[in-house]
C-alpha cells in the first residue's frame, strides 16, 4: 500500500484542476520551496496521511489508508479576499467527492468531507485552510 503513489495521483489532479482553472498561480507542494514573488496569490497543498487498518477478516486482508489533504490559499496582505475566495471554491470543486483507481490494481482513492477556516494574515499573506478528507482501500 503505497502512499507514495496515493500522494502523487491526489497532488497530481489537484495541480492539473487548479492550474487549468487558474493559469500562473502557483501551486506549492510538502517540501517545495515557496513561489520567489513575494506579492502573488499561491497556493499550498500538504498531503498527511494518518491510520491504515486492515478492513477485513480472512486470508486475503484488504487495506483502508485515511487521511487529509490539507490547502492553504494565500493572498497578499491589505488586497482583499474577493480572489482567495475564489481560489478556495476551486480548490473544493478540485478536491470534493473525488475517486481515482491507482495503476496495477493498487487501490482506489476516494476524497470527501470539504472544511474551510479562514486563518487571517500569516507572514504578510491573507490565509483561507481548506481541509479535505481521503481514503484509499486496497488489497
Amino acid at each position: 500500500m503505497s502512499l507514495r503513489a496515493t500522494r502523487t495521483k491526489i497532488v497530481s489532479e489537484f495541480h492539473t484542476y487548479m492550474s487549468v482553472q487558474n493559469p500562473g498561480l502557483a501551486i506549492v507542494g510538502d517540501n517545495q520551496p515557496y513561489p520567489v514573488t513575494p506579492n502573488d496569490p499561491w497556493v499550498h497543498i500538504a498531503f498527511v496521511p494518518s491510520m491504515r487498518f486492515r478492513t477485513n477478516i480472512g486470508s486475503l486482508p484488504k487495506w483502508r489508508q485515511l487521511g487529509i489533504l490539507n490547502v492553504n490559499v494565500m493572498v497578499p496582505e491589505d488586497t482583499g479576499s474577493d480572489d482567495a475566495w475564489g481560489y478556495v471554491d476551486d480548490a473544493i470543486d478540485a478536491l470534493k467527492d473525488k475517486s481515482y483507481e491507482l495503476s496495477g490494481d493498487a487501490g482506489r482513492i476516494s476524497v470527501f468531507n470539504t472544511d474551510v477556516q479562514p486563518r487571517g494574515i500569516l507572514n504578510g499573506y491573507w490565509t483561507v485552510s481548506v481541509k479535505t478528507e481521503f481514503k484509499k482501500d486496497s488489497a
